[in-house]
């Protein structure tokens, strides 16, 4: 609302111009379903503007509000204090409300016995439940009737499902800052946590959570976690939900997980899973102060967004292990990353590749006790490597990552480097293995007496023209 204000000797008169109606308000009424409730003159209260007297220049803000609470057409216009609503949708009650200056701020909502909340709007819920999960924090008050076939509360924070088992959203009340679920609640939804200003989750009772489920929350330090637990979407929960539960939560440092599980385990600032049976793979990677990370000795995965609240790490060193494979975008956003070592590692694989972007990366070391080396052609190319030494036991390629150019071993008895470019010798006969991603050329000649190319050598190559 703008006001313009005209004396005429020294009598105030006012004209509101609202967003979309044009509507005159005087000192005796009100038009439509607004009323004037009273004058902020240089931000002091005032009932009537009778008798004021302009000797200066002033800021003078009516306010106006709601006479009646209405809810039509999806919209609440609310004009009570304690407010009662039934037959609405809670989503749609709520998405705007607090942005509306005409409603009354309420000091208590009660939802009635058909208010609606469906469970599986959870993305088209986060606004609404986020304005009330903020509203509460300030003092506000929710209560749920009895009876009520679509939600329940639960302590006076938990809004559930009618039967209490699932958390569709967790409101903090004033000056909580630790959530902790009650016990007979089991399954924790999408966006469940989205406006809250808590340090701490505790979900050890929870035995499957929707990896979306801390979105929004962006004040959570520490999530404890149960002995007997699933992480996944409404779709699927056969997968390892953990790196997009954690990548979620920008300020996490802890998370603490039963000692019984057999899942899941914390070695330090690593989240260890052992979904498949006999694999230990990384499934995330907590902040930490250092900005050289060394993984845990036989770690076999590395998962996707596995480093992804680890921003500012600059070095990256692999342990001992009998075979690893990196995820895709397992490296992705670590923007300070500038090198890679390898350790003791039997066979090195990428899955799918690293998409993302590492612009600082320049440096990739493999230990001479890799055998096998099986990179997509795509992988580390959006990297700056000039050179990669490849090890020099190595016995089997099926892909290498993006550089400039390779040296390996002369004592290797299967591979060597011409030029910067892999040659391996097999049964007598020579092959083109891999030209660098990375190897800037006009033009390319073959070496004399190659049989054959692999069939992704040139993949991503900057080379205009092979001549065999």
């Amino acid at each position: 609302i703008t006001d313009k204000i005209y004396l005429h000797n020294s009598v105030l008169e006012l004209d509101i111009i609202e967003a979309n109606d044009i509507f005159l308000l005087n000192r005796e009424g009100s038009a439509d379903n607004l009323e004037l409730k009273y004058w902020l003159v240089d931000g002091e209260k005032y009932e009537s503007l009778d008798g004021l007297v302009v000797d200066r220049i002033m800021t003078i803000e009516p306010c106006v509000k709601y006479k009646e609470t209405v809810y039509v057409d999806d919209i609440l216009h609310g004009a009570d204090e304690v407010l009662r609503l039934d037959d609405v949708s809670l989503v749609n009650a709520f998405t705007d409300f607090f942005e509306n200056p005409h409603n009354v701020v309420p000091t208590k909502i009660i939802l009635g016995k058909n208010t609606t909340f469906y469970e599986y709007e959870t993305q088209a819920n986060s606004k609404a439940t986020e304005n009330l999960a903020r509203w509460i924090s300030r003092g506000g008050v929710l209560e749920v009737l009895n009876g009520n076939r679509n939600i329940s509360l639960v302590d006076r924070r938990m809004l559930c499902t009618a039967d209490g088992e699932k958390l569709l959203h967790y409101f903090a009340l004033k000056g909580e800052t630790e959530a902790v679920l009650n016990p007979y609640i089991s399954v924790v939804k999408g966006y469940a946590f989205v406006g809250n200003i808590v340090e701490t989750i505790d979900l050890k009772n929870a035995r499957e959570i929707d990896e979306k489920s801390l979105v929004g929350c962006n004040s959570v330090k520490k999530l404890i976690l149960g002995e007997d637990f699933v992480i996944g979407n409404r779709y699927n929960y056969s997968y390892d939900g953990m790196p997009n539960l954690l990548s979620c939560a920008p300020t996490i440092e802890q998370v603490i997980i039963d000692k019984d599980n057999r899942t899941y385990s914390v070695d330090g600032n690593f989240i260890i899973d052992y979904i498949q049976t006999g694999v230990k793979a990384v499934s995330f990677v907590l902040p930490a102060e250092t900005d050289k990370v060394v993984l845990p000795t036989g770690v076999n995965i590395v998962r996707k967004g596995a480093f992804s609240q680890s921003k500012g790490v600059t070095e990256i060193v692999f342990s001992a292990a009998d075979n690893l494979t990196v995820e895709e975008d397992a490296f992705i956003g670590l923007e300070k990353l500038s090198k890679i070592t390898f350790g003791e590692i039997g066979v090195i694989k990428s899955s799918t590749g690293y998409e993302a972007d590492l612009p600082s990366l320049k440096e990739l070391v493999f230990n001479d006790a890799t055998r096998s080396l099986a990179f997509t052609s795509r992988a580390f190319r959006n990297a700056d490597i000039e050179k990669i030494v490849l090890p020099a036991n190595l016995s089997e390629v099926e892909g290498l990552p993006a550089c400039a150019g390779y040296e390996i071993s002369a004592d290797n008895e299967r591979f060597f480097v011409e030029d910067g470019v892999l040659y391996e010798t097999r049964g007598g006969n020579l092959y083109l293995a891999s030209y660098p991603v990375r190897k800037a050329a006009g033009s390319y000649t073959v070496k004399d007496g190659t049989k054959a190319i692999g069939s992704y050598a040139f993949d991503y190559a900057q080379v205009k023209k092979v001549i065999c």
